[in-house]
């Protein structure tokens, strides 16, 4: 990790997340508990990222995930790879993150998925309010 991103990694890890969100004309700010987050990660096949997404959105740590076939190019052991993916787009409170992340972790097929935590830094009042009520609460799911 160079230099910059290391600083902006620390400094992502050490401030508390506060996001911006547009209503019906104004703005507010959203509490901690209610920060949100898309996680990302890719499956082999279409029907395994149905799978996933399923087991997400049942157990409460996901309100919604968007799937969509993609390419990917990537270097694997040395050898640039190409293969034909589901990529997964995964919303979530960011207090849920890490059980999101661990039930990818324990159900995918690849020895190293991708899984990448995105934090959202604005959107719909009404629809982030939505992804919190559909996700069960941090304490108890």
């Amino acid at each position: 990790m160079g230099p910059i991103r290391k600083a902006l990694f620390e400094r992502a890890q050490s401030e508390p997340c506060s996001i911006r969100l547009s209503g019906a004309g104004e703005e507010s700010e959203v509490s901690e508990s209610n920060n949100v987050v898309v996680i990302t990660t890719t499956a082999p096949s279409r029907e395994s990222a149905e799978t996933l997404a399923r087991s997400l959105v049942e157990q409460r740590i996901a309100a919604c995930v968007q799937m969509a076939p993609i390419r990917s190019v990537y270097r694997w052991k040395g050898a640039i790879e190409t293969s034909e993916e589901t990529a997964l787009w995964i919303k979530t409170r960011s207090a849920l993150q890490e059980r999101v992340i661990r039930s990818i972790s324990g159900q995918h097929e690849y020895e190293v998925p991708e899984i990448l935590a995105l934090p959202a830094v604005g959107g719909l009042e009404a629809y982030v309010q939505w992804i919190v009520d559909e996700t069960g609460d941090p304490a108890t799911v």
